[in-house]
């Protein structure tokens, strides 16, 4: 499992782990712990920098897209905090939160708060109001999970169905809906009328998704590891890209390899011919052919500065119940959030001054919260361990997305 341990880090110590851990083992393979349901799934369909739809990066798949789009991207897009920071600047005019909320989920709350605040217009797409959502200037209410049709993917790639089983109140819909009457306004048609034409498309053109139709998908209990096994190939003549499954070898640059061909029916003079359409096959390197699905590029190690004898090294992680929209909405689950706490080894408590279940201050260069503290012999000497979105203290009040670490001083509260 790869995850960030500490949002009070980087994420490039976390990159930097993984890397080390390939070159010594080049054959592992990671499952991503990510924060939310099916962001593997959105990460699929290209929302994230560099990346287009079927897990291919903007640099390799655009050859492939421009055969089937219109347009696509001209350069590598902006993280989240690229975002924020370009929001706090001015130099955003419409900021879109889908299902996001920056305020509780982003490490630094600071920049998250200057860049709602610096985007000329704010638009939110979600199924409950949040601490951002609150904020938009326009709110979009997206149908939940089982009030629409659709797909989810889980960490490994499994893809699974969803069931429209529970009409949406008010004038809720689904997510596709919106995406579509948003381009209306903007003066685009995506030719999407039903879930079934977003599925197509997707199965049709994101190269990791192709062949994945909504009877396989429907069909499939436990779900569809992808991508399938077909190979595809172009044909030129019409720019469509086709799904064939029979193989055949034929010479390439003098070099015989296994292709696939899809044998057609065609029409000439009133006469029907069966025949080859054009051959291009998904590991040639002629134009045209499949792009290769996306890949972690290492980097090197990052090293972070020693902590000093005053401050102590904070670990910011989560826990499955905290402050989130759904958790605190639910009377038997918003009270086990447990609330803002800071963990030491009972090792660091005399030097301190300080009692387990006492109250101290936690603070930064930045900010300073007053929470309780609690003995934990599994947390490092010099370390301290918080829980973010958590009541009573916000640990995002403390992080710097400029700094590396975040180094934190302790005192016994008044």
């Amino acid at each position: 499992m790869l995850g960030r341990a500490s949002l009070a880090e980087s994420a490039s110590i976390t990159v930097a782990a993984a890397s080390a851990i390939l070159n010594a083992r080049p054959d592992t393979t990671f499952l991503s712990a990510l924060r939310r349901s099916n962001v593997r799934g959105a990460l699929d369909m290209g929302l994230a920098p560099g990346l287009l739809p079927g897990r291919v990066t903007l640099e390799d798949g655009a050859e492939w897209y421009s055969e089937v789009w219109p347009v696509t991207p001209s350069a590598t897009g902006l993280d989240t905090e690229g975002i924020l920071r370009a929001a706090a600047d001015g130099r955003i005019d419409v900021l879109v939160l889908l299902g996001a909320d920056p305020l509780s989920d982003f490490p630094d709350a600071d920049l998250a708060e200057r860049g709602l605040t610096g985007a000329r217009t704010v638009l939110a797409v979600d199924t409950a109001l949040n601490s951002s959502s609150k904020r938009a200037d326009v709110v979009l209410a997206a149908a939940g999970f089982a009030e629409k049709t659709g797909t989810t993917t889980n960490i490994e790639g499994r893809v699974s169905t969803l069931s429209h089983r529970v009409t949406p109140p008010g004038t809720s819909r689904a997510d596709w809906m919106l995406a579509a009457e948003v381009s209306s306004r903007l003066g685009t048609d995506l030719g999407f009328e039903n879930f079934s034409d977003v599925l197509a498309e997707i199965s049709a053109v994101a190269p990791a998704y192709l062949a994945l139709d909504q009877a396989i998908a429907e069909g499939s209990p436990d779900g569809i590891l992808l991508p399938l096994d077909v190979v595809v190939i172009i044909d030129e003549e019409d720019d469509d890209i086709v799904i064939v499954d029979e193989t055949v070898t034929v010479s390439e640059d003098g070099a015989e390899v296994d292709v696939t061909a899809d044998v057609v029916t065609e029409e000439i003079d009133g006469d029907a011919v069966e025949g080859l359409i054009e051959i291009i096959s998904d590991d040639s390197d002629v134009a045209g052919s499949m792009p290769p699905f996306v890949q972690f590029t290492p980097i090197e190690a990052v090293v972070a500065p020693p902590v000093d004898s005053y401050s102590f090294r904070l670990v910011a992680s989560r826990k499955l119940y905290d402050q989130g929209t759904l958790v605190q909405s639910a009377p038997s689950l918003a009270p086990l959030a447990p609330g803002s706490t800071v963990s030491l080894n009972p090792w660091e408590f005399d030097r301190l001054g300080v009692a387990s279940g006492g109250r101290a201050i936690v603070r930064t260069a930045k900010a300073s919260v007053n929470v309780t503290v609690q003995s934990d012999p599994g947390v490092p000497r010099g370390v301290a361990a918080m829980i973010v979105n958590q009541a009573d203290g916000r640990v995002s009040d403390l992080v710097s997305a400029d700094e590396l670490v975040a180094e934190v001083r302790i005192e016994t509260a008044s």
